[in-house]
């Protein structure tokens, strides 16, 4: 405030160079906030795809039993291999239905033109169904045992706790890291 007023009460008038503004399009806080958000979302997706989809296998698997179907298949071939199967036709099932899905997403996201950020969506895309069909078979697996088993839904139900509780566990140790990379929670 001194040196204006000093200023100011000069007999010379000083020039000024002329203030022009360079408005910043992004910056480098903006696009860590907006990367983060991405991964939220996508370990959501992720958990609950993988939950859901994983989660019928075992229903599938009840019902097949309380039918008496699943004698009829063991009867026919081995057990472990009536169990891959169903695994791994789930999961083909499961990629069909989030093909359809994602097929729905990329029409809205051509729609939206430039209002969506391009963060290299192809590698993440890639990497996000590596991991959900890795983590799908892992759970669906899982849960396929917890159904071969079970007897009854109740018993169903209280082994396949231990397991959901696991998952959420993940989700949620996964979900406080990505906040604060390089802590010592993230590398755990």
């Amino acid at each position: 405030i001194a040196l204006i007023a000093a200023d100011a009460g000069r007999a010379t008038a000083t020039a000024y160079p002329e203030v022009t503004a360079r408005p910043v399009a992004t910056s480098v806080a903006a696009q860590r906030s907006d990367r983060i958000r991405t991964a939220q979302a996508g370990q959501l997706l992720l958990f609950l795809l993988m939950m859901l989809l994983a989660g019928m296998v075992l229903s599938n698997l009840v019902e097949e039993k309380a039918n008496k179907i699943i004698e009829v298949l063991a009867a026919a071939i081995p057990m472990d291999a009536v169990f891959l199967g169903k695994l791994a036709a789930m999961l083909g099932i499961s990629l069909v239905g989030i093909a359809v899905w994602a097929t729905a997403g990329a029409a809205i996201g051509l729609l939206a033109g430039s209002a969506l950020p391009q963060l290299g969506w192809p590698l993440f895309l890639l990497f996000g169904i590596v991991y959900f069909a890795m983590g799908y078979l892992l759970l669906g697996s899982l849960f396929l045992t917890i159904g071969g088993m079970a007897t009854t839904v109740r018993e169903v139900q209280t082994l396949s706790m231990p397991v959901t509780m696991a998952q959420l566990l993940v989700f949620f140790l996964a979900a406080s890291s990505i906040t604060r990379p390089g802590s010592p929670l993230e590398l755990f």
